[in-house]
């Protein structure tokens, strides 16, 4: 009788380490998934500032230019 709950001891014990290792791979991976979508977030608005920025240097760029035709005139 001692061996055979020692067997189901041991069953026991490695079907719990498998749901355990199961459950950290599971939380692992959302915690990844929630960083990729975080990372997703952060490159389009690091897009969507470059592209004010250029919009922003060609009014600047332009504006230099109108400035000096204006001393220029003067």
């Amino acid at each position: 009788m001692d061996k055979e709950i020692m067997v189901v001891a041991i069953v026991s014990v490695v079907m719990f380490a498998a749901v355990i290792k199961q459950w950290l791979k599971t939380r692992e991976d959302q915690g990844n998934r929630g960083l990729t979508e975080e990372i997703s977030r952060k490159l389009e608005k690091i897009d969507k500032l470059e592209s004010r920025v250029r919009v922003l240097e060609k009014i600047i760029t332009n504006k230099k230019v109108n400035l000096a035709e204006e001393i220029e005139g003067l």
